[in-house]
């Protein structure tokens, strides 16, 4: 990293607001895109009950004045499964490729009831409706829905079956063609690279043994319709804690093209509970210099946060957006000058303070040269379901 760029450097932050609630819903997993038009996207999971339910759809959002002000919500994915964690991005030629996984856990009824009472305060009112609603799911909807993962095995509440997605509008969001599957998924879905194909870097399942590495990158040349598997990349560092039979992994990872064409990314790091250990949550990052065919071996950067999101911005430095899950909780973003050899970590940006530890998901956009837009969800105080906000903040380049 030049010092002489990151000292000549500050950053303001010019104001945060709530752009959307659902009443008495939980909302999460945003992301936001920019258009070549200057119109600004916004996806997001919502009309749920909780951080983990069977009613979950997929929202889109616009705005035409950089984040000023927002359209209303709209419904453009409802599978009979949970829709969550959405990405989108936009192709040169406008098209909004949205990306969400759908969900859903076995034998709710009677398998996990008393663990979600447990999870959660107002589940015991809501549960009944959660029963009504799964039980309308048969086999079929399963297997159409979520063919990507193998049927949970019994007793195992981290399993579940999953399907991969993505949906395409050439219109600005008014209509849409069908679903497509995809062989990963992440929660800030493909990124664009520059000869217009879509790389997707991602999980190829929620869960893999240890020796089949979790997280692939594969290419489409078709705007999401099809992918080509190019390689998978390292998912398990080394273990350096003290539980037993521990395990490290590398989980929702995303990925940037500089402008040489080095591909950069980057994953959140997650490790079998260790007591002495509980702040072990440094993002990892792998880079690809043949278009993403090979990576390096992940390595640990200095930034705490989870998960990554990665966006290169008009002097043609990086940025990595993230939440920082720990006391004092909030959102937050570091630079690299250098096309990720070194990141600016002593300069982190502090984008907004969150007062709840469920939050964050953070995508930042370019909004208008030097002038930045992160969108986020979080909780407005702790006994309140989850809302979605921006914080608009901008780069001031020192004389």
């Amino acid at each position: 990293m030049s010092g002489d760029r990151s000292a000549a450097m500050s950053v303001e932050i010019l104001g945060s607001q709530t752009i959307c609630i659902q009443p008495g819903k939980y909302i999460g997993w945003p992301t936001a895109a920019i258009a070549p038009d200057g119109v600004i996207y916004a996806v997001f999971s919502g009309d749920r009950d909780a951080h983990v339910c069977p009613f979950g759809k997929i929202f889109l959002m616009h705005s035409l004045d950089q984040g000023k002000s927002w359209s209303l919500p709209q419904v453009i994915a409802n599978s009979p499964l949970d829709d969550r964690d959405a990405g989108v991005c936009v192709c040169p030629d406008g098209t909004l490729v949205v990306s969400w996984f759908t969900s859903h856990f076995g034998d709710y009824a009677w398998q996990y009831k008393v663990e979600y009472l447990r999870c959660y305060s107002d589940a015991e009112n809501r549960w009944p409706n959660w029963e009504e609603k799964i039980a309308q799911i048969s086999p079929d909807v399963i297997s159409q829905w979520a063919p990507s993962y193998e049927s949970p095995s019994a007793g195992d509440f981290l399993k579940r079956w999953m399907g991969f997605w993505t949906v395409r509008s050439k219109d600005g969001g008014k209509t849409w063609d069908e679903p497509a599957l995809s062989p990963v998924y992440a929660p800030h879905g493909p990124t664009v690279l520059a000869n217009s194909d879509l790389l997707y870097v991602g999980m190829r399942h929620l869960a893999r043994p240890q020796g089949e590495e979790p997280i692939g990158a594969a290419r489409s040349r078709d705007q999401g319709r099809s992918w080509e598997l190019l390689a998978t990349i390292n998912g398990f560092p080394a273990y350096h804690g003290s539980a037993l039979n521990g395990l490290a992994r590398l989980a929702e990872p995303h990925v940037i093209e500089t402008r040489s064409g080095k591909l950069i990314g980057m994953a959140r790091y997650e490790e079998t509970k260790d007591p002495q250990n509980p702040f072990q949550s440094h993002l990892w990052q792998f880079d690809s210099e043949d278009g993403g065919k090979t990576w390096s071996t992940p390595r640990e950067t200095e930034i705490i946060g989870k998960p990554p999101f990665l966006s290169l911005t008009g002097n043609g430095d990086l940025l990595a957006s993230y939440a920082y899950r720990h006391e004092p909780h909030g959102e937050r973003a570091c630079f690299s000058h250098d096309e990720g050899h070194t990141w600016d970590f002593a300069n982190e940006v502090l984008i907004d303070d969150a007062p709840w530890g469920d939050h964050g998901y953070v995508s930042t956009v370019e909004s208008s040269p030097g002038n930045f837009l992160s969108l986020y969800y979080r909780k407005e105080n702790p006994h309140d379901k989850t809302v979605l906000r921006v914080t608009h903040w901008r780069r001031i380049e020192k004389r």
